[in-house]
């Protein structure tokens, strides 16, 4: 029974590291909007601060299709199809700055972007919403979307599994003390039954 306990124990410690890594390792992503003009230029903003500089930085649009922006590092700077020659970055003055400035905004250009990195072995990502008219918008009136923090909905369930398994530990143990007991009180009735017919022997 020690022996399952110590296993159990084991087990239970390493889910609950596992678990306190994931929750570690997978960070809260930010989500933003943008509006851009036709024909003018724009930033997408992408604060990377404390940045891996050993791993690649990486920009894609996500919607309405999937497709390639640019991607670099710490010697190499490439961009893709229709950005080539219309997107800047700011590596070589900033490394903690990934954003991208566009230029020649098109209207095509218009959808979900995502500016992912690592922070040591974290995967972090940066959403950028880009909304393009043809006439600045008027001062005061909201964007179709605005700039909120995405809810880090990996918290409860960590939280909640946690729990379970401390509630289970606690249960187990309690329960194997119960099981030790009513053996030992057993045991020490038997042991009182043999001295009781011993001493009636004697007598």
């Amino acid at each position: 029974m020690s022996n399952v306990k110590s296993i159990l124990s084991t087990w239970i410690m390493k889910i609950l590291v596992g678990l306190l890594s994931l929750l570690i390792t997978v960070t809260g992503d930010e989500e933003v909007t943008v509006d851009a003009v036709l024909g003018q230029s724009v930033l997408l903003p992408c604060n990377c601060s404390s940045r891996s500089l050993v791993k690649n930085v990486m920009w894609q649009m996500e919607k309405p299709n999937l497709m390639m922006v640019a991607k670099y590092g710490k010697e190499f700077s490439k961009f893709y199809g229709r950005y080539d020659g219309r997107a800047e970055i700011f590596q070589a003055e900033n490394s903690e700055n990934c954003s991208v400035l566009l230029t020649n905004i098109q209207q095509e250009d218009q959808g979900k972007y995502r500016c992912s990195f690592y922070i040591r072995e974290a995967y972090k990502y940066i959403l950028v919403h880009l909304w393009v008219t043809e006439f600045p918008r008027i001062t005061g009136t909201a964007s179709p979307q605005t700039t909120h923090l995405r809810p880090f909905i990996a918290i409860p369930f960590v939280l909640t599994v946690g729990i379970c398994l401390v509630l289970f530990y606690c249960y187990f143990s309690k329960r194997r003390a119960k099981m030790k007991g009513a053996v030992t009180h057993d045991r020490q009735k038997q042991l009182n039954t043999q001295d009781e017919a011993k001493n009636m022997i004697n007598v």
